[in-house]
């Protein structure tokens, strides 16, 4: 891998010559770009070398430019001969490198400048020793550290929440947030959260594409993106649909804004609802109460204008009522206070004992940003302890942490006494399992999707209830125990009723 730090970066970052000890210098000159230009060049042996770090050799051409805080930078390289990479080195030795996100392999870097002095270019090949021509286009608009340049026209995002989905969503469009207060869109809530945006674009902004998704029915989502690599990445991703250009923001450097805009961060939940979603904030106080909660940070999305409402105000809770993923229903009030830490289970169990009836399962796999699915590490323990003792409730925890209380339907159930959850852990095996549980008294199985899955029911006895544990290519995945029938209407008491069997065997 191309080590983007360089050699080179310790000597051209402070200014000083080119000729220091680990560079090969055959004929390496220094090009001053102009405001706006486009150069053909080519790299070879004959040109600057860098001695890179990672061991190999690599050919570039170097070129600087004065530029001012507020400024708006757009290059790009790209080639059909090789696989060009960009490198910007700021004033003070910051650097922002890209290989291929203008798309195929051609690199760009655009955004605005926040630091005012001399800015470096090394356009480089991301194949060591790799010779062949290529196109460098350069551009460099707006003011002055004032934030000229920048769009005087704006308009205001208005932020809703909805409890049912615990989703974020922001609009731009007046008409579309007065349909949502009137109700016409039914579920959403404001939540006191507004920011401006630039409702005009110039050459110093790039519209936000607006993209929607369905793919998590019952659950939507929204995802925004001022990007033109990702916006042209997630078009191509078949699970969301591209609505409009929703308006216009500056694009990030090295995540920095430039003068007269401010940050408008980016978080995401991880997939914590069964379904993607991102909420937009400029708010620091608001996006850090979002990451205790479990979301994770995406950094800063774009930059939109100056001026910040009141970071106090947030209607959802601000991640108060979106502990790991859940929506709290309100603890009942024997349990004490549930602060959403690994006390609380402990809490439970000084107000009622141990569940009557539990089931815990282990997420291995989450989604990203862009609605795939991958893998999770470690994996996230998901548990559901239940209480019959005269008011049937249910508690959802997460790693411990709990998440929210429900009301369930009318359930038979024994308590267990030899089965509690902390007897089960990710990546036991079935030979663990059987030491915990015993041997089942039937097994089912099925192999689907290139995974093996078993099943061990147990039938009740006077010490233990209905219970199964499921398993995955021979992996704990999911423990139910606590049933002495699954239901009160249900009259069938035997959970092997069929014996062994293969439920179903298919790819």
């Amino acid at each position: 891998m191309k080590n983007t730090g360089f050699r080179r970066l310790g000597i051209a970052a402070l200014g000083l010559a080119l000729t220091a000890p680990g560079w090969a210098e055959a004929a390496c000159t220094t090009q001053t770009l102009q405001t706006s230009q486009t150069i053909n060049g080519s790299l070879s042996n004959a040109d600057c070398v860098d001695n890179n770090a990672n061991g190999n050799i690599y050919y570039y051409d170097h070129f600087v430019f004065s530029g001012s805080s507020g400024q708006q930078l757009q290059m790009s390289a790209s080639s059909s001969q090789i696989d060009p990479d960009l490198l910007l080195i700021a004033p003070d030795g910051s650097t922002v490198y890209d290989d291929d996100s203008g798309g195929g392999t051609t690199a760009r870097i655009a955004g605005g400048l926040v630091q005012t002095g001399t800015y470096q270019v090394i356009v480089s090949s991301a194949v060591p020793q790799q010779s062949g021509s290529y196109t460098f286009a350069f551009s460099l608009g707006g003011g002055s550290g004032s934030g000229g340049g920048l769009p005087t026209v704006t308009g205001t995002a208005v932020e809703y929440f909805h409890a049912g989905f615990n989703h974020y969503f922001m609009t731009a469009y007046p008409e579309e947030a007065a349909a949502i207060d009137a109700g016409r869109v039914q579920g959403w809530s404001r939540t006191g959260q507004t920011y401006p945006v630039y409702a005009q674009g110039n050459a110093s902004t790039q519209p936000v594409c607006r993209f929607f998704s369905t793919s998590f029915a019952p659950k939507s989502s929204h995802f925004y993106t001022p990007s033109p690599a990702e916006c042209a990445a997630v078009k191509q991703n078949r699970d969301w649909q591209f609505e409009a250009n929703a308006f216009f923001a500056v694009e990030p450097v090295a995540g920095a804004c430039p003068s007269g805009t401010q940050p408008l961060y980016r978080v995401y939940n991880n997939g914590f609802s069964g379904a993607p979603n991102h909420r937009y904030t400029t708010c620091t106080t608001i996006r850090d109460k979002m990451l205790s909660h479990g979301w994770i940070t995406e950094g800063t999305a774009m930059c939109v204008p100056a001026g910040i409402g009141a970071c106090t105000t947030d209607a959802s809770g601000g991640g108060t009522n979106y502990v790991g993923g859940g929506n709290t229903g309100g603890p009942a009030p024997d349990y004490g206070t549930l602060t959403g830490n690994s006390s609380d289970q402990a809490k439970f169990i000084a107000a009622r004992g141990y569940p009557h009836l539990f089931t815990l399962g282990f997420v291995t796999e989450t989604l990203d940003g862009s609605g795939r699915i991958v893998p999770l590490s470690p994996p996230k323990r998901i548990e559901s302890w239940a209480y019959n003792d005269g008011s049937f409730t249910s508690a959802l925890f997460e790693n411990g942490f709990f998440m929210r209380q429900d009301t369930l339907g009318p359930h038979v159930t024994i308590q267990s006494t030899n089965l509690r959850p902390e007897m089960f852990s990710s990546g036991m095996s079935e030979a663990q399992v059987t030491a915990v549980m015993g041997q089942p008294s039937c097994v089912e199985t099925m192999q689907y999707a290139g995974r093996a899955l078993r099943y061990l029911r147990y039938r009740a006895t006077s010490q233990s209830p209905v219970a199964t544990a499921s398993l995955e290519n021979g992996v704990l995945v999911g423990v139910t125990a606590g049933y002495a029938l699954k239901e009160a209407s249900d009259t069938s008491n035997d959970i092997c009723a069929g014996g062994n069997r293969v439920l179903r065997s298919g790819s």
